[in-house]
């Protein structure tokens, strides 16, 4: 191709037609013009291809995590609120009432009481990292994007509600250390299966004389409640809506 057109322009100089040299000089300019702006086309073009793998490949994790947060808020708003209202239905009951719990269920209220409830579990380590490294482009789709936001403030106000909740625990464990032999009892039962546990009604009863202990459940009680059964379910369609929409991004 070079040599052709050198061969067009050594004829156009000897023939010494300045007209036809002039057009044949724009003429290989526009050329090369033009195959500038192909070669930066296709160069667009292939970074483009390498963008949208690398978006496919977070996405992907995305999808993973968020599958897993589904699962994880699932389980803990089960277990949480079978925690919740057997705590609620301790602190409901009189002394007497508390003293009469068959041995083999005592333990269930026992761990109800003093087993930590806040929720920590939550795999956000991956859209952390995406987005603080700016690996997903503004031309994924916005909605994911403000959808991504409102999950990071959520997840903030989880985070204060643990921290509640931590705190109340810890007031709720603190009593504990008065009674060793309660103490004792409450490990062994920890550690233990629930069909082989047996718990004197004397140790309920105890426990549910000492107002200071009950007044700090009842707290703890009202914060679990909210984290379980409204936090936690919001965390669950909010993971549900995430799916749908990177889903949807994927495929788009």
């Amino acid at each position: 191709m070079l040599t052709f057109l050198r061969k067009i322009r050594r004829s156009l100089i000897e023939t010494g037609s300045v007209q036809k040299y002039l057009l044949y000089a724009i003429g290989e300019i526009a050329l090369v013009v033009i195959g500038i702006l192909i070669a930066l086309q296709i160069n667009n073009w292939n970074e483009e291809r390498k963008e949208s793998i690398l978006e496919q490949e977070y996405l992907a994790r995305l999808e993973v995590a968020f599958e897993e947060n589904a699962q994880l808020a699932e389980r803990a708003v089960e277990s949480g609120m079978e925690d919740s209202h057997l705590l609620e239905q301790f602190i409901q009951m009189t002394p007497e009432e508390a003293g009469q719990i068959p041995p083999d269920l005592a333990w269930e209220y026992l761990r109800a009481l003093w087993r930590p409830n806040q929720f920590s579990e939550l795999n956000n380590a991956a859209l952390t990292n995406i987005l603080n490294a700016g690996q997903l482009s503004v031309k994924v789709n916005p909605q994911l994007l403000t959808a991504f936001a409102e999950w990071r403030a959520i997840t903030a106000k989880l985070a204060g509600q643990n921290n509640k909740l931590q705190d109340l625990d810890q007031e709720v464990t603190q009593p504990l250390s008065l009674y060793p032999e309660l103490q004792q009892e409450f490990s062994k039962a920890d550690r233990s299966e629930r069909s082989g546990v047996q718990l004197p009604g004397s140790v309920t009863r105890r426990i549910r004389e000492d107002n200071e202990v009950i007044s700090r459940a009842a707290r703890k009680g009202q914060a679990s409640r909210v984290l379980h059964g409204s936090m936690l379910p919001r965390i669950q369609q909010k993971s549900q809506e995430l799916l749908e929409l990177i889903r949807q991004t994927r495929e788009n």
